[in-house]
């Protein structure tokens, strides 16, 4: 435990520009962890707290297997992951990713491509959740099916209100025109009332 609180603090301190908070084993430590793992060096201080927690309950270190592949999963994904955006930079020792995302990344890359790296490490990620919770992927389908078609009906209102609204302009656009150009038989009926108001004028 007092070893996850340190890592956590010297880490902590490093990132916030005061790597000396826990003298320089602090940020030997912090450097060395940042350096394998990147931000995802958390993670790592977040599993050896959780260890210290169980052994200090006295539980199993470790928990089922589905746990365990679950976290090296989530481990994996979040490093790559972290590393890919910059992947074309000189980050080596540096990177968000660490170590472990750029040799995973690098490697990942190298056979399918940046895309497909990134394919891997959200699949990575996504069985991660689902094997450190107790979410189904039946749910997760059943929950993205309710998604998708509550935007497709957004979407289909959202196109009627568009239509309705071109149709009420070019219908408002085309009053304005025959007000503006009216024809000529229209401008000869007006002449001709003109006329016969003339003319009962005249006789009154």
């Amino acid at each position: 435990m007092g070893f996850g609180l340190f890592s956590l603090v010297a880490v902590i301190s490093m990132q916030i520009g005061r790597s000396q908070l826990m003298g320089p084993g602090g940020a030997a430590a912090a450097v060395g962890l940042y350096s394998l793992a990147g931000v995802a060096s958390y993670l790592l201080i977040a599993a050896i707290l959780v260890v210290a927690v169980r052994m200090c309950r006295g539980k199993s270190i470790f928990g089922s297997f589905g746990e365990t592949a679950g976290f090296l999963f989530l481990f994996a994904a979040a490093a790559t992951l972290l590393h890919l955006p910059f992947a074309d930079g000189k980050v080596f020792l540096r990177g968000p990713g660490g170590i472990v995302g750029e040799v995973l990344g690098q490697v990942t890359a190298s056979f399918i491509g940046g895309v497909g790296a990134a394919l891997f490490g959200a699949t990575l990620l996504s069985i991660a959740i689902l094997l450190l919770t107790d979410i189904k992927a039946s749910e997760v389908l059943e929950v993205l099916g309710w998604a998708l078609r509550r935007v497709g009906q957004s979407c289909s209102a959202a196109a009627n209100a568009v239509g309705r609204g071109v149709v009420s302009g070019a219908k408002a656009t085309g009053r304005l025109l025959v007000a503006m150009f009216p024809s000529g038989d229209r401008v000869e009926d007006e002449e001709d009332e003109e006329e016969d108001e003339d003319a009962e004028e005249l006789r009154a």
